[in-house]
Formats: C-alpha cells, sequence, structure tokens
C-alpha cells in the first residue's frame, strides 16, 4: 500500500510548517487512514476492536490501482482510499473464520449489475518462519473464485526474479504470499462463489479474512466536500474519483453563489487524472462557494454537498508581555471582517476565549513570568461565518514589558489581621 509523500505540508519542529518529501510523509498518512478504520469498526461493534489482518485485508482492497494493472512491486495494491475504506467497513463487506488442513470454505456474494470492478481480496496472518529459509511462507492458502456462469478466477501473481520485477501481474496459484487478490473488470451480475482452500496448513487452525469492494463507474468531488475555509490568492486541491477504465475528459467549475452561476476553472482534463490545482487569486470572497466537477461528454456530474467559504484569514499577528500578568495581541484588519475571536493553546488544541471588534486585544490571565504561551485569532464576517485562523503566534510571559498604564501596582506582601482596635489599618508594601 502506498500514500502521498510528496510536497506534502506538514509542521516543523519550531513551531513552524514546512513541504516535505518521503516516507515520513506517507507512512502517517497511511497509518492515520488506518487509524480512522479503527474508529468507525469500534462505532459500529459496541467498541470492539477489529482484527488487525481484516484492516490490512480492507486497506489494500479498496486502494487505487496504479501503475501495472493489478498489484506491482513499485505500488503494491495501490494508493490508499480512506472513503472506499470506510465503507466496506459499514457495509460490512467482509467475512472471518478459521480453516484447517485441506479443509475448504465456501463464501458467497451478490453482485448487482452495472459494476465496472469486482475487487476480492484474501489475508492471514502467518506463522513465523525459520530463519534462513528460502520461502518464509508457512501456512499456505488459497483464494479461487467462481462467476455465475461457473469461470473461475485465480489471484495475480509477480515474479519476482530480480530481471522480471517490472512485468505485469498474472493470475495463477500463490504459494509464497499471505495476501492474495482477485479482480474482475466489468463482472456480470448474479451469485459470486468465494473459494478458501487451506492447501498446507502446518499449523492451524489458521484464521483468515476475505474482503470485497464493489466499484460502480460513478464521478465523486472529495475534496472540496464542504464547510472548508479556503484563503484567497493560495492554491487548493481539488479531487475526484472516478472508475479506472474512464475514456472521458473532465471539467472542473466554481459558484461562488451557492450554484446559482458557474465559471469554468479547467477544461479537457485528461481521462487519467484525479486532480486540479486551483489557483485562487481570481476567487471572490464568498460564505456560498460550491466546485462541480463533470465528465466532458456530460454523463456524469458531482459537487460539494455542503458550501464552503473563502475569506482572508488575520496576517502578521504579533503578541507581546506588556505587564506583569497582561499580553498584548495585534494584527493586520481583515477585509470584510466584522469581529474577532481571540484563541489560546489549552491541552494540545487552540481553544477561543473571546471576541472583540477591534484589531488589538489585552489577555489578563496570572500569566507564568518566564513561560511560553499561545495565541491566535478569527476572523468572523458579518453572516457569522469564520476565517481560518492565523498562524499561531508564541509569547513568553515577563513583567518587564513596556505597560500601557501610568503606574502598575502590585501587592508585593501584606500584614495578616490581628485582633485589636490599634490594628484596625493594614499595612501593606506595593512595587510602583
Amino acid at each position: 500500500i502506498c500514500g502521498v509523500g510528496m510536497k506534502v505540508t506538514s509542521t516543523g519542529r519550531e513551531f513552524d510548517y514546512h513541504q516535505i518529501s518521503g516516507t515520513s510523509m506517507a507512512t502517517p498518512a497511511v497509518a492515520a487512514s488506518i487509524g480512522l478504520m479503527y474508529q468507525r469498526y469500534r462505532q459500529l461493534n459496541s467498541n470492539e476492536n477489529p482484527r488487525g489482518v481484516l484492516m490490512k485485508s480492507i486497506a489494500c482492497n479498496t486502494a487505487d490501482d496504479l501503475g501495472n494493472k493489478g498489484p506491482d512491486y513499485i505500488y503494491g495494491f495501490g494508493l490508499i482510499n480512506l472513503r472506499r475504506a470506510i465503507e466496506v467497513v459499514e457495509q460490512e463487506q467482509y467475512m472471518v473464520a478459521e480453516i484447517s488442513n485441506e479443509e475448504e470454505n465456501v463464501f458467497t456474494i451478490e453482485v448487482p449489475e452495472g459494476l465496472s470492478e469486482l475487487k476480492i481480496m484474501l489475508n492471514w496472518n502467518d506463522k513465523e518462519a525459520e530463519s534462513g529459509v528460502i520461502k518464509t511462507l508457512v501456512n499456505n492458502l488459497d483464494l479461487q473464485v467462481t462467476n455465475p456462469f461457473n469461470n473461475t478466477y485465480t489471484p495475480w501473481t509477480l515474479n519476482h526474479e530480480s530481471d522480471k520485477v517490472d512485468d505485469v501481474a498474472v493470475r495463477g496459484i500463490d504459494a509464497l504470499n499471505n495476501v492474495e487478490q482477485v479482480t474482475i473488470d466489468n463482472p456480470v451480475a448474479g451469485t459470486y462463489k468465494i473459494k478458501i482452500k487451506g492447501t498446507e496448513i502446518a499449523f492451524g487452525p489458521q484464521a483468515f479474512c476475505v474482503s470485497y469492494d464493489l466499484i460502480k463507474p460513478e464521478l465523486i468531488l472529495t475534496h472540496p466536500f464542504g464547510e472548508e475555509r479556503f484563503i484567497p490568492n493560495q492554491r487548493e486541491l481539488i479531487q475526484w474519483e472516478a472508475e479506472r477504465a474512464n475514456t472521458s475528459p473532465f471539467k472542473v467549475e466554481y459558484s461562488e453563489d451557492g450554484g446559482n452561476n458557474w465559471t469554468v476553472i479547467a477544461d479537457n482534463i485528461a481521462a487519467n487524472k484525479r486532480h486540479f490545482l486551483w489557483q485562487l487569486e481570481d476567487a471572490t470572497v464568498t460564505n456560498a462557494g460550491k466546485i462541480r466537477v463533470s465528465r466532458s461528454n456530460g454523463a456524469e456530474v458531482s459537487m460539494n454537498q455542503h458550501d464552503f467559504s473563502i475569506q482572508y484569514r488575520p496576517e502578521n499577528m504579533t503578541a507581546s508581555a506588556i505587564c506583569d500578568g497582561y499580553i498584548k495581541l495585534k494584527w493586520e484588519e481583515v477585509p470584510n471582517a466584522k469581529h474577532y475571536e481571540i484563541q489560546t493553546l489549552v491541552e494540545g488544541a487552540m481553544y477561543p476565549i473571546d471576541v472583540t471588534d477591534d484589531r488589538e486585544y489585552i489577555l489578563e490571565n496570572n500569566f507564568v513570568s518566564g513561560e511560553k504561551y499561545w495565541f491566535s485569532v478569527v476572523a468572523i464576517n458579518e453572516g457569522g461565518h469564520k476565517s481560518e485562523r492565523s498562524i499561531a503566534t508564541s509569547c513568553v510571559a515577563s513583567d518587564n514589558g513596556g505597560c500601557p498604564w501610568g503606574a502598575d501596582g502590585k501587592i508585593i506582601y501584606h500584614i495578616p489581621q490581628e485582633d485589636g482596635r490599634h490594628l484596625t489599618s493594614l499595612s501593606i508594601d506595593i512595587n510602583q
């Protein structure tokens, strides 16, 4: 399985942002996707954790195939597709069972009409092999799929010889791997038999899982989905999904009034493309943004379900300690902003603490001298819609800042109250 690892924007080590490439970007994206699959499974199954082998099977089987058709040594089973994986979890398109040596398990699934592809995957956690052996597969299971006309399909296999690793996968019996996949283009409707055979199980019974994905020839806009907060003059990646066999170019349009009027952003986008980088330099400030992607032949159209907004965010925010216990925030005026929401970092998240109509704000919060605090501000327009927050700014609390007031009186010591008429006056020392 693979994830996006080129020019990914992420946080830096100095409380900043960077564009970084490599497995350090791709790996956490895949891991986080699997984490969301776990979360959704737990929500649907009384907080029970799924088997790891099941999550792996679903993630690999629902991936978008890249490179050579079928699995290959560059992309594996393809680019992880979290939307499809979650749908398989929600629709329970999987089976979990056990099998012993030379035993056969048969499952049936109903395949509807009009699919562009059927994908079925077998996966199991094999017993560890002895060190130094040439073949590391210990328990060997085999997958076979039969359609309603008794046509049989075996899994895709790759040639592992060093001069054959670029060869396209071919169907055959796999005796080397614990992940096997069958894909069928334009499958006929009807009942399919999935046969799992315990060909060689030295240590059993062996638990396994089967997952399947029913892919329709549909066009789906995946970003923006809605309620995003975009910034004028920046770039956003418009993304959509369509079947691999698509041959029609795409068109992308933008509406600033909720879909009443449309402007073409790009036309005649190649049929194998699934994204377009949109430069928002001509985009108008709006709370009712929509994107529409369509096949150029007019067959299908898809747009975001909920409106997104395009608004300027506060820039060049500063935070400075002005008095003992006080911090002053300032930022540039934001066009169309009526109010500003002040945020501070609380337990790892930016938390709103107040709203102001001004472009500066003084906080009093018993700040500890020498401690670092983080702040941000969000612009709010007349309709109550919020911008993306400003890049957070830090400030070290101090009692040496320039106070805006004539005198800063602070009680540094007081004499405890005592009984007696002659002690009714309270003596204090103050630091001016």
